[in-house]
């Protein structure tokens, strides 16, 4: 003979009004019994401000992001230099290579935050 149990969860839940420095904030309380502690427990979730006709104005959300990317520290760093002028500027007062070692100097130092002198040989420059 086989023997089954059956665990039924019950759950109760309700509205509780809070007074925080002068405003009414509203909550859901959600009772439920922890197994674990073995003694009952509440979850809240904030519902939002009382409003004058007693419902919760509800918080407005931040927008999703849907997607991102990535382009690294460098393409920033170019985008920079090339709106402030400075990379026009080197590239005036200095040979092309030279410019290049400059600004590829710059980056590191402001990317990896160390002294130029740990900067491996044979590192690309900045524009490639």
């Amino acid at each position: 003979m086989t023997r089954h149990s059956i665990v039924l969860i019950i759950t109760m839940s309700y509205v509780i009004e809070q007074k925080i420095k002068g405003r009414i904030y509203l909550y859901e309380v959600e009772s439920y019994w922890d197994s674990e502690k073995k003694q009952a427990r509440q979850r809240r979730k904030y519902l939002g401000k009382k409003g004058e006709d007693g419902e919760a104005i509800t918080p407005r959300r931040l927008p999703v992001v849907s997607s991102s990317a990535e382009y690294g520290s460098l393409y920033l760093l170019n985008e920079v230099a090339e709106q402030i002028g400075l990379r026009e500027s080197l590239f005036a007062c200095f040979e092309k290579e030279v410019a290049e070692s400059i600004l590829s100097l710059a980056y590191f130092q402001i990317v990896e935050g160390k002294p130029i002198i740990s900067m491996r040989h044979g590192v690309r420059t900045a524009s490639g």
